[in-house]
């Protein structure tokens, strides 16, 4: 479930000061436990009611962070501490933040930000997934399986300990950062239920801390997010779908939107009735006119909400870049990049500095600066429309190289989408700088070797039988430092180590054969039609094979039904002809 609850820095002190909403405080102990909780608090404390207090601090080897929860009528709740002196989150400050964010100093295997996850769930009303009980004991959630235990690290298979799987990936649980992933819809129901009825945790709807101090009332919408029009697609008349906040605090009954793509027409419209109160969010659609294939420029901008001047004209406009087009690759296929104007992969979606070509030992490969980049920012490689419909197997290999820089990160994210790219909804690898790092550097890194590169595998076959398959890089930005991509490979089959030959074919294998059958690995330049002849020692033919569109297949090939003996293969293309020598064995 997506619990559509978010919180924001305070923009706003209690006493109507301005603040990032953070504060640092020496503390008079080492290090913190329960019994110190309130002693620890008092240190530094906003009121409940409008602030959720996250205390972020050394606490002793037996926690990770604990939390507060809240005063309710719901089950499992009964007893919940009534202090809103202490109510609040409080974390190990090596488990704060995530790795995938920055280049920070936390502690594996808890450096996903997980933990705070799962204190801000019980801050809003969950329960551990197993109940704090055995089989019998319930965390008031229907659509949560019942568990005997919690379950540590991250399992290999899906344990079951009373008769249904162990729901392991509920942030709930305690395993491992990298293998929790979700809430429930039954978990966002009792969440929702206490953020809007619980006392010290409805009041947080209505807070002012997010007013900018002193500003008297006011008007100000943003644009936050671009939400559609995918960064390449086959739809030339896309949504366009952005969210709208009203960051003042004045209700806003009309505003103006514009919209302009490339350099063409600029349209205008004008919201009217529509009554968003301060701090209400707004998702806005509108349709665009036809466009026309290739690189498109979006700007879209909010304005003269009540017809009067916006006190914050930073955050009214947005640029975004995506492409169009209906450009179609059979696979097996690679890119590398050599040149990047014949290139079918078209870059989208960039802020700042975008995905360029470098040369490296004389050849080219794709590199991502990091220098100037938002944070958060991503930058976008897509591929053309992948037809998958013919394939029952398929895998994805590719080089990469990055750096850390000491204070930040890069992530490398695999996305798919099965629908011509209208959306990337699948996420088949996500990677940070740490994962693949060469060094360790806060200047501008560059590989100076082939060995600064790793080679990625990437299984597919969740995507065989697909006809309208678009693969996409996707870096993010985190103040971190160079990375280098290249050598994209698809493969119609799904092995992780497949033959790698420099010549165009291989020789024939195993060889000799005792069963007749053998297989013959290709790898070559461009496409090709191939056609494997089959002829005895004394020249006579014995019969063909033909492989269209051949690039980097194995194939087998039976001869089972041929007498023992010495055998001459010519394998024949556009670009090779090549004689191989075959002995067989296995006759039936």
């Amino acid at each position: 479930a997506d619990i559509e609850i978010e919180f924001a820095l305070a923009r706003r002190t209690p006493e109507g000061l301005p603040t990032n909403g953070i504060i640092r405080v020496q503390g008079t102990r080492t290090s913190w436990t329960l019994a110190t909780d309130a002693q620890l608090k008092a240190l530094s404390y906003w009121p409940a009611q409008d602030y959720m207090n996250i205390w972020v601090a050394n606490l002793s080897n037996d926690f990770l962070g604990w939390a507060q929860f809240p005063v309710s009528d719901l089950p499992g709740l009964e007893g919940s501490p009534e202090n809103p002196l202490t109510d609040g989150v409080v974390m190990g400050h090596q488990y704060f933040g995530s790795i995938d964010l920055g280049n920070f100093n936390l502690e594996a295997p808890y450096n996903k930000g997980r933990t705070t996850t799962h204190e801000v769930g019980h801050f809003l009303g969950l329960r551990h997934i197993w109940g704090d009980g055995g089989c019998g004991v319930d965390d008031f959630v229907e659509d949560t399986p019942l568990d005997g235990n919690s379950t540590a690290g991250c399992p290999s298979s899906v344990p079951n300990s009373c008769g249904t799987a162990d729901m392991y990936q509920n942030y709930m649980d305690y395993t491992n950062d990298a293998c929790m992933n979700l809430f429930t819809e039954g978990q966002k129901l009792r969440m929702r239920t206490v953020l809007e009825n619980s006392p010290r945790r409805a009041s947080l709807l209505t807070s002012t801390a997010l007013i900018p101090p002193d500003s008297g009332n006011f008007e100000d919408l943003a644009i936050e997010s671009i939400l559609s029009p995918s960064p390449r697609s086959c739809n030339s008349s896309p949504l366009l779908r952005f969210q709208v906040a009203n960051l003042g605090t004045e209700i806003v009954e009309t505003y103006n939107i514009t919209w302009r793509v490339n350099e063409g027409q600029e349209f205008s419209i004008q919201a009217e009735n529509q009554a968003m109160q301060s701090g209400e969010r707004r998702i806005v659609e509108i349709v665009l006119d036809e466009l026309s294939q290739g690189d498109q420029r979006l700007t879209v901008a909010v304005s003269d909400p009540n017809g009067s001047t916006d006190v914050f004209l930073s955050n009214n406009q947005k640029n975004f870049n995506f492409a169009i087009d209906d450009l179609v690759e059979d696979i097996p296929t690679r890119e590398r990049f050599e040149d990047l104007s014949q290139s079918q992969w078209r870059i989208a979606n960039s802020e700042g500095k975008a995905w360029e070509t470098y040369n490296f030992n004389d050849n080219n490969t794709l590199y991502i600066s990091a220098d100037n980049i938002n944070p958060g920012s991503r930058d976008w490689l897509i591929s053309p429309t992948l037809d998958f419909s013919q394939a029952l197997q398929a895998s994805l290999f590719f080089d990469v190289a990055a750096a850390h820089r000491d204070d930040g990160t890069q992530v490398l994210q695999v996305l798919a989408s099965t629908d011509c790219g209208n959306s990337f909804d699948r996420i088949l690898f996500n990677e940070s700088t740490g994962d693949f790092a060469s060094t360790t550097s806060n200047i501008p890194w560059f590989p100076e070797e082939g060995s600064d590169f790793t080679t990625e595998y990437v299984n597919l076959n969740a995507l065989a039988g697909e006809p309208e398959v678009r693969l996409a890089f996707v870096a993010i930005h985190g103040g971190g430092n160079n990375m280098f991509l290249d050598n994209v490979e698809l493969f119609i089959s799904s092995d992780p180590n497949p033959l790698q030959i420099t010549s165009k074919v291989s020789n024939a294998y195993p060889n000799p054969s005792s069963s007749g059958q053998f297989e013959l690995t290709f790898n070559l330049d461009e496409k090709e039609n191939v056609n494997v002849l089959i002829y005895d020692r004394m020249g006579r033919f014995m019969g063909e094979f033909g492989y269209p569109g051949t690039l980097n297949q194995t194939y087998e090939l039976d001869l089972s039904n041929v007498p023992n003996g010495l055998y001459i293969i010519k394998a024949i293309g556009n670009s090779f002809n090549e004689s191989l020598r075959f002995i067989n064995y296995g006759a039936r």
